[in-house]
């Protein structure tokens, strides 16, 4: 080892430089623990990433509070409807289309579960633009033009709409009151051709994005780490 002299502080012993060749072979002691915390790290950060991946899709199929589930729904296609005493003659035939908000947590009796009614009917019967529920429960529902009774649809459906894995349903029996009070009948009831679908709620779309990139992203982070090793 070289030495280096000073007149205040005496003399030194100078360290024996490292030669390249011994850093490359035997990293020190802390690039050693840098290797390990970086695997580690790795590794947790794949293992966080796969159970949210898990978590969110498993969301999916979890049931929702009922307090906090309202369900949009379409409503399309066209029926034909009689007056009881003209049968089998005087039929005439609406067209309709729109959507409504169902809240499966079913409010409290005298309360209507539906909202944000936006029903259009063209045809000779009942042509308008529905937009109030006028009374209804899962099974079906009263829809009106505004605050009066009358005119107004009578729909019952063929599948209770409370039920989680229901995606579509017809109607099963409806009938028509007109602003003159006749009443109006459906032609074939159970058999409408006036269907209502279940529309995709937005969250759940949100929800399955989110963990199909979680699982990609942590699939990259894997193969970037078996090339490492």
């Amino acid at each position: 080892m070289s030495k280096i002299s000073h007149p205040c502080f005496g003399t030194f012993l100078l360290p024996r430089p490292v030669k390249r060749t011994v850093l490359a072979s035997r990293p020190p002691e802390i690039w050693r623990m840098s290797i390990k915390m970086g695997t580690a790290f790795r590794a947790r950060t794949i293992g966080l990433l796969s159970a949210l991946a898990l978590a969110a899709a498993a969301s999916l199929t979890a049931p929702a509070p009922a307090a906090a589930t309202l369900v949009t729904w379409t409503l399309s296609g066209s029926d034909t409807f009689f007056r009881p005493n003209m049968f089998p003659l005087g039929g005439q035939t609406d067209m309709f289309s729109g959507s409504f908000v169902f809240d499966t947590s079913l409010p409290f009796p005298g309360e209507t579960p539906y909202s944000a009614v936006n029903i259009s009917v063209s045809g000779p019967l009942g042509a308008g633009v529905y937009t109030n529920a006028l009374a209804g429960s899962a099974s079906g529902i009263i829809i009106t033009q505004g605050t009066s009774p009358i005119p107004r649809f009578n729909f019952g459906f063929g599948l209770s709409l409370d039920f989680d894995d229901i995606e579509a349903t017809g109607l099963f029996g409806a009938s028509f009151i007109a602003g003159s009070g006749d009443v109006f009948t459906d032609e074939n009831a159970g058999f409408s051709s006036i269907v209502i679908r279940r529309v995709p709620e937005p969250a759940s779309l949100a929800i399955l994005g989110s963990a199909l990139g979680l699982f990609l992203f942590a699939h990259r982070l894997s193969r970037s780490r078996q090339r490492l090793a």
